[in-house]
């Protein structure tokens, strides 16, 4: 894989893209649910989306570092 700095950064990549997109798919849906008035249903739709969302880059971004 590399040395432990390589590593240190696959980490921090990975967690920062898991935070990014949980957070923005939250916003999002916090949004959503604002202007249709509904009770949080957008909000966990997007936190979902979301997690789906990361777990899809972080798999794309670990095949990428295995091919190198």
């Amino acid at each position: 894989m590399g040395s432990s700095w390589q590593v240190l950064g696959l980490a921090a990549q990975f967690g920062f893209t898991v935070a990014a997109l949980l957070l923005g798919g939250a916003w999002v849906g916090y949004l959503i649910d604002q202007w249709v008035g509904s009770r949080g249903l957008f909000l966990i739709l997007g936190i979902l989306v979301g997690l789906g969302c990361s777990l899809y880059l972080i798999y794309l971004l670990y095949r990428l570092q295995v091919r190198r």
